[in-house]
């Protein structure tokens, strides 16, 4: 097929404009290489966080002011907020935590119906010259007993 005014042929890849749905094909990819099951995600990390307002909407969350303190937010002494908890959904709208909710939102046909985010946790690594503000989604199958009665 010949090019015209030296574009690529058409193709029928995918129309990919969100992180989540990168994110979420690398991990298929992943899961299969290893012969694991898709649908079992557990985990999902925005690592490191450098857009500001994400780190503005963490330091509020947690009451903190990283990456200044991220020496006493080390893996040890990780801050889990619950769903309970203030900061968890301000953490899922914040710009580092949007994805991993719409990952499960839109690919719900691989993951159930009953796949949530069962915490948001806040911790620093160590990088070359520094540390580095993390966020780890923790996701979990909810159960039928998990729902509300009212």
């Amino acid at each position: 097929m010949a090019q015209v005014n030296g574009l690529p042929p058409d193709t029928n890849l995918p129309n990919l404009k969100a992180w989540h749905d990168i994110a979420f094909l690398q991990y298929q990819e992943h899961a299969r290489e290893r012969n694991q099951p898709v649908r079992n995600l557990r985990y999902i990390f925005s690592a490191p966080v450098h857009n500001s307002i994400s780190k503005a909407i963490i330091n509020r969350a947690i009451g903190a002011n990283l990456p200044t303190d991220c020496a006493r937010y080390e893996w040890d002494n990780r801050v889990e907020l619950p769903p309970e908890h203030d900061g968890f959904n301000a953490l899922l709208a914040s710009p580092n935590g949007r994805g991993a909710p719409l990952m499960l939102i839109t690919h719900k046909s691989v993951f159930g119906q009953r796949r949530i985010i069962e915490s948001v946790t806040v911790f620093c690594s160590p990088f070359i010259g520094g540390l580095d503000v993390n966020l780890l989604f923790t996701i979990r199958q909810r159960e039928e007993d998990d729902d509300d009665d009212d």
